[in-house]
């Protein structure tokens, strides 16, 4: 592996490499978190110039007109994220939050934008995307540590859980290029139901049973076919959540009450006691649920430039039980768990809308080239999944296993664009020839 593709590895590494401290306070300073993320944010920016100047002329203008639009949403953006951040420093909002919150909203292009001109070939990623996989092998076994040794207690999450399915399936893909991945593979599957006991993940068990499954169906199926296991699917997960809200009092019922204090099975026990569909969609997601009603009402202050374009980068928000839940989290907030709902805070009707338009964007492409190997079909799943659940997900912030898939999905799509296009001018020229 070149030298050039250490610090696209690094990035992608950086959830298993540096614990996230949302759920373990001070487990590792902020700082060195931080420090780590903006030295090789800072190499990106200046290799992501350098390499503008130089790839620009080799790529040929046709394929940027193919993909302007990617340029121009994310130009847009970009203008309405800054606006955004001089809005927050305006209100005085606190300086870490503003200067966080503006990360968090431009890193997305910029490191989409970086891996596609480093990362030359379509080889390369696998190969980077392969060193990634051991890597987080390793680091699976090693983090069950802390939990086993008590260090860790039931709902601290200490490294990013929802990759578990990406590794899942890079491992299925690699599984020919080294007798050892197999029995990583049964390792990994054996730390899962560990896993979800321990960091009480919901949408871990959800992307566990969603991405994997996707994948397959994404990559093996076209047409009718393709239409018919996506509407099955569909099906099944509206019979689930039916089954959940409306039938689900049994799990409850069946889960012994010692289990009621767990976070994650806690959520089936307060089944019972939900009296409402509101209640019960609460019960299940949480201060997701609750965070919507409490960001329009802080946008909709009467002026309209607030609506359009936000409250501004740092702005809080003041969460509430939908229902008068008290496991939900009550007063001012920060944090926001939606991608889309923290664009309508942050930057208003417009960031939501063009953050909805940059994810079908994604899901294009994905879509286009799924059928290309599992990568691609895996690549697709995860932006799809992600698209799927937009209410309760982001890619906004330190998602860079996310922004690595959706350049790897344009660098194919340039390499058969520059494969058609090599055909196209040798055409004539066999014409002659016959």
């Amino acid at each position: 592996m070149r030298a050039s593709l250490y610090p696209p590895l690094l990035l992608i590494s950086l959830s298993y490499l540096v614990p996230r401290l949302s759920h373990v306070g001070g487990a590792i300073p902020m700082i060195i978190q931080a420090g780590i993320v903006l030295v090789v944010f800072y190499y990106s920016l200046v290799t992501l110039f350098l390499r503008s100047s130089r790839y620009a002329p080799r790529t040929g203008k046709g394929l940027y007109r193919s993909q302007v639009k990617y340029i121009v949403l994310f130009t847009v953006f970009v203008v309405l994220s800054i606006i955004a951040m001089l809005k927050g420093l305006e209100r005085e909002y606190g300086l870490r939050y503003v200067i966080g919150d503006t990360y968090k909203f431009l890193i997305p292009p910029v490191c989409i934008y970086y891996f596609y001109l480093v990362i030359r070939k379509s080889a390369e990623y696998e190969d980077i995307l392969y060193a990634y996989y051991w890597l987080a092998v390793v680091m699976q076994v090693l983090m069950l540590v802390p939990y086993m040794a008590g260090i860790l207690k039931t709902n601290d999450r200490i490294f990013s859980v929802n990759n578990l399915p990406l590794v899942l399936m890079l491992g299925y893909f690699f599984r020919e290029r080294s007798r050892r991945v197999r029995p990583a593979q049964w390792l990994m599957l054996f730390t899962i139901p560990v896993y979800i006991y321990f960091t009480q993940s919901l949408s871990l068990f959800v992307s566990l049973s969603v991405v994997p499954l996707l994948t397959i169906v994404l990559y093996r199926y076209s047409g009718r076919r393709l239409a018919l296991f996506l509407v099955g699917i569909l099906i099944f997960s509206c019979t689930m959540i039916y089954v959940m809200l409306y039938r689900g009092d049994f799990i409850g019922e069946i889960l012994p009450r010692k289990y009621a204090d767990y976070y994650l099975s806690g959520k089936f026990v307060g089944l019972q006691n939900a009296a409402s569909t509101e209640a019960k969609l609460e019960m299940i997601a949480g201060s997701r649920f609750a965070e919507p009603k409490g960001i329009v009402g802080e946008i909709s202050d009467g002026k309209l430039m607030t609506m359009l374009v936000g409250a501004g980068m740092g702005s809080t928000f003041t969460s509430t039980s939908v229902t008068g839940l008290k496991r939900t989290w009550t007063g001012e907030d920060h944090f926001v768990h939606a991608g889309v709902t923290e664009s309508l805070l942050r930057t208003g009707v417009l960031g939501a809308v063009l953050y909805v338009l940059i994810s079908l964007l994604f899901v294009g492409v994905g879509l286009q080239m799924r059928r290309y190997n599992i990568i691609a079909a895996l690549s697709a799943s995860k932006v799809l999944t992600d698209f799927l659940f937009m209410i309760v997900t982001t890619w906004l912030g330190n998602e860079f296993m996310v922004f690595f898939l959706v350049a790897y999905l344009l660098s194919l799509s340039r390499e058969q664009w520059e494969v058609r296009r090599a055909e196209d001018v040798l055409q004539p020229t066999v014409g002659m020839a016959i």
